[in-house]
């Protein structure tokens, strides 16, 4: 990723802007350190739509929820539904 100084980048916003339109970002620096990234509304729009692991898992789960939902499954169900929590996490026995 490019980087562009804000007061450089203040000078030339215009064109700063077409550049971004027709491809990768721009990293906004002050003092050598990077603090903004101007991006095209179409990546920002692909950033902002959450593609995370967890809600495609979640997208998965909820269309083959026929598939896994059984009653050998259940307590395995319970644990993926619980809050992700930050400690090391608990044992499961899934046999």
């Amino acid at each position: 990723m490019e980087t562009v100084p804000i007061f450089e980048a203040k000078n030339k916003l215009p064109a700063l802007i077409h550049q971004v339109e027709d491809g990768e970002g721009l990293e906004l620096t002050r003092h050598n350190k990077g603090v903004a990234v101007l991006i095209s509304k179409d990546m920002y729009s692909e950033l902002k739509n959450d593609s995370s692991f967890e809600s495609a898992f979640r997208q998965f789960r909820h269309k083959y929820r026929d598939l896994y939902n059984t009653e050998e499954s259940q307590e395995l169900n319970q644990v993926l539904d619980r809050p992700r929590q930050n400690d090391e996490g608990e044992e499961v026995d899934l046999w």
